[in-house]
């Protein structure tokens, strides 16, 4: 075990033994005095972030009006001119990441999708991160662990059980969820040495689950059969985050 290891399980077992209400409080000043840890993963992650800042506004750049248009009243939320309406200017991120992965245009393909196909393999820095993203899927998860120290938050898939745990790397998250206390609908991707969420989470309170997931399998159902699951998946939690979403700001 490193010395980085040893400080981390040294904090962790210090941090365990201090009262919940005081907990918060030490974490931060431990991270104002220590700064970012420069693990290799952390470097890795805030260098994907980076890389994926300029592919996303490369990918923002090609979508047409149309299916600025078309989402707008896919997810049912638009004017008599066509123009979407947005409850809260985080719907418009929302709409964004719905386009870029999962909205469906004519040819039946999602943006991302059509990207992957006409990107050369030899680009192997963009044909890599398009293949993660193509892969990257949405599901309601339970918080289950988070550290602010790691930056790290763990999941439970509240749509697929069977699915092990999967631990997410975010700055913004890992000091604004609490475990048990809190679900969200996020998309998960996958990379080589870290797990990230694609930068929209829609936020519940865990007491409301039930709730939550009754609106969002009756929404689903009543969806046009024609839609993926995917889009379905969005589409619904999009409408029952207008319901039942929590407004959080990330720390």
């Amino acid at each position: 075990m490193s010395k980085h290891d040893n400080a981390i399980e040294n904090i962790k077992t210090i941090v365990d033994n201090i009262p919940a209400e005081l907990r918060d409080a030490l974490l931060q000043d431990m991270q104002n005095h220590m700064g970012t840890m420069e693990t290799p993963r952390i470097i890795a992650y805030q260098k994907t972030r980076e890389e994926n800042l300029l592919l996303n506004e490369e990918l923002t750049n090609l979508i047409t009006d149309e299916a600025y248009s078309g989402a707008a009243q896919r997810l049912d939320s638009f004017d008599e001119d066509g123009n979407f309406v947005y409850h809260q200017e985080i719907e418009i991120d929302y709409r964004l990441d719905f386009i870029l992965f999962d909205f469906r245009s004519r040819d039946g393909k999602t943006l991302v999708q059509q990207q992957l196909e006409q990107t050369d393999i030899s680009n192997t820095s963009k044909h890599t991160t398009l293949t993660i993203y193509n892969a990257a899927k949405t599901s309601l998860y339970g918080v289950v662990a988070a550290n602010r120290l790691e930056y790290t938050v763990t999941l439970r898939n509240l749509l697929n059980k069977t699915e092990p745990l999967v631990t997410v790397t975010d700055m913004g998250l890992s000091r604004t969820l609490k475990p048990h206390h809190h679900i969200l609908f996020a998309r998960i991707m996958r990379y080589p040495d870290f797990n990230a969420n694609s930068g929209i989470a829609m936020v519940f309170t865990q007491r409301k689950y039930d709730k939550v997931y009754k609106a969002f399998e009756k929404r689903y159902k009543k969806l046009p059969g024609n839609l993926s699951s995917a889009e379905k998946r969005f589409i619904a939690f999009f409408h029952v985050n207008r319901e039942f979403g929590e407004p959080i700001k990330t720390q």
